[in-house]
C-alpha cells in the first residue's frame, strides 16, 4: 500500500514537471495530423524559445498521402532568427521527421503560395533585396525544390514513370501530370470546357539551367514520342513565366498529340537551339488512361479534332545526307560535326518536317515531276512563318536538296 500511494505520488511529479517543461516550449503553429509528432521532436533540440512554425500539408509522393513542411524559426541567441526546414513524410498516419533534406536551400519569410507536387516543393518566400535594412525586406523570391537524395530516399518512392490525371470541376476539366525520369523535370497537361481554348495545353517545369529563364522569353520545345513502331515529333510553343518558374504553351497540342500520348513508350523534351540536346525524359505509363478521361470529360468541343496529316512523297523516318551519322541523336551530331548540323538533318513525320531547330507543318504538297514543293508553317526560335520547302525527288526514301542527297536511315 505505501509502494503503491508513493509510486503514484512519483508518476503526478513526473507527469507536473513534464507538463511544465511543455508549458516553457513556446511553439506557435503547430497544427494538423503532425503536430504531435513536430513538437515531440522540437522538444528534443536545443532550438532557443520562442519557436514559430509554419506547417503546410500536400501530397509529396504522388499516392494520396498528407505529408508536411515544416518551416522553423528560432532565435539564434543573438538579435536574429535562424531558419530550419524539416519534412514529415506520412506513412500511413503516422509521421517520419527527415531533418536533413533539399529544403535547406530556402530562406527568407512569409512563406506563401505553396504548392506540393509528386517529388516537388514550391514556395513564395520574402527576401532581402540590396539594400533593404535587415529589418524589412522588400524582395520577393520562388523556390523550387526537388526533393531527391537522402529525402526523397526517406520516402516511398515517387513513381515517375506513372501518369495521375485529375478531374477538375471549377473549370470542368482534367489535369494530368508526371516527372520525369531523372526527378528533375515535371509535365503538367490539361484540357477545359470553358476558358481554354480545345486541345491540350502544356505546362513544362525544369530544375535545371537547359532552358533560358526570362520572362516572358518564347522557347520552342520539341516533343519526341517513341513507340514500338518509331518516334512522332510535336513543338509546343511556350513562354516563360518566372513567377511560376515554369514554361507554358501560349496554344494548345492537338489530338494527335494526344493519340502518340496515349499509345506511347517514352516522351524526350528538347529544347529549340542548335544543340538540340534532350533536355528530361517522362515514361508513359498510365497515358492512355489519362486521355480517356480528357475525351470523357472534356468532350470533342475541347479535344479538337486534329485536320488529317498531308501525305508527303517520301517516308515518315529520319534523314540525314551523312549515313555514318544515323546512330547519333541531335547534341551528339553537333559535338561531332558543329553547327553544320542544319544542313545534315531532316526528320519527316506524321505531315511534318523537322531540322535541327526549325519544326514545320506541311499544309499541301505540289509536285512537277521530281521537283516537289511542301507548302509550310514553320517555327524556329519562338516565331512561326509560313515558308515553301524545294526538294528534288529520288525514291521513297531518299531526295536531294541542294548539292546534298538525303537517304532515311532505317
Amino acid at each position: 500500500m505505501v509502494w503503491a500511494v508513493l509510486r503514484a505520488a512519483l508518476l503526478s511529479a513526473a507527469l507536473s514537471l513534464s507538463a511544465g517543461f511543455a508549458a516553457a516550449q513556446q511553439i506557435d503553429g503547430l497544427h494538423g495530423p503532425a503536430a504531435e509528432t513536430l513538437a515531440a521532436e522540437l522538444r528534443d533540440t536545443d532550438f532557443l524559445d520562442p519557436m514559430q512554425v509554419n506547417l503546410f500539408y500536400g501530397d509529396l509522393t504522388g499516392r494520396g498521402t498528407n505529408d508536411a513542411v515544416a518551416l522553423i524559426y528560432h532565435p539564434t541567441g543573438g538579435n536574429s532568427e535562424y531558419l530550419d526546414e524539416w519534412l514529415l513524410w506520412d506513412k500511413g498516419g503516422r509521421y517520419e521527421v527527415v531533418k536533413e533534406s533539399p529544403l535547406q536551400e530556402l530562406l527568407g519569410d512569409g512563406a506563401r503560395d505553396v504548392r506540393f507536387a509528386p517529388g516537388r516543393f514550391e514556395v513564395t518566400m520574402t527576401v532581402m533585396n540590396p539594400g533593404d535594412p535587415r529589418c524589412c525586406p522588400t524582395g520577393e523570391r520562388r523556390f523550387v525544390i526537388m526533393l531527391d537524395g537522402s529525402a526523397a530516399a526517406s520516402a516511398p518512392a515517387a513513381d515517375s514513370g506513372a501518369w495521375t490525371a485529375t478531374q477538375t470541376s471549377d473549370p470542368t476539366g482534367v489535369t494530368v501530370e508526371a516527372i520525369s525520369t531523372d526527378g528533375r523535370a515535371r509535365i503538367r497537361g490539361a484540357c477545359a470546357t470553358q476558358f481554354l481554348e480545345p486541345g491540350f495545353w502544356l505546362t513544362f517545369i525544369h530544375d535545371g539551367d537547359a532552358l533560358e529563364r526570362t520572362h516572358q522569353k518564347a522557347e520552342l520545345l520539341l516533343l519526341e514520342i517513341t513507340n514500338r513502331h518509331g518516334a512522332q515529333y510535336f513543338t509546343a510553343s511556350t513562354l516563360y513565366e518566372g513567377p511560376g518558374n515554369s514554361w507554358v504553351a501560349d496554344r494548345p497540342l492537338p489530338e494527335d498529340f494526344l493519340n502518340a500520348f496515349a499509345a506511347g513508350n517514352e516522351l524526350a523534351v528538347s529544347g529549340g537551339g542548335v544543340d538540340g540536346g534532350t533536355i528530361a525524359r517522362f515514361g508513359l505509363r498510365g497515358t492512355a488512361h489519362a486521355v480517356t478521361m480528357m475525351r470523357e470529360v472534356c468532350g470533342p468541343a475541347a479535344i479538337a479534332a486534329a485536320q488529317p496529316p498531308v501525305a508527303l512523297p517520301f517516308a515518315d523516318g529520319r534523314y540525314l545526307s551523312d549515313a555514318s551519322l544515323c546512330g547519333l541523336n541531335h547534341g551528339e551530331i553537333v559535338d561531332r560535326i558543329g553547327d553544320d548540323i542544319h544542313y545534315v538533318l531532316y526528320d519527316i513525320n506524321d505531315g511534318s518536317v523537322n531540322g535541327a531547330d526549325f519544326f514545320c507543318k506541311v499544309r499541301d504538297v505540289n509536285r512537277a515531276g521530281d521537283l516537289v514543293r511542301l507548302n509550310t508553317e514553320c517555327e524556329a526560335e519562338g516565331t512561326a512563318n509560313a515558308s515553301t520547302m524545294e526538294m528534288t525527288y529520288i525514291s521513297e526514301t531518299a531526295f536531294r536538296q541542294g548539292e546534298r542527297i538525303f537517304s532515311r536511315c532505317e
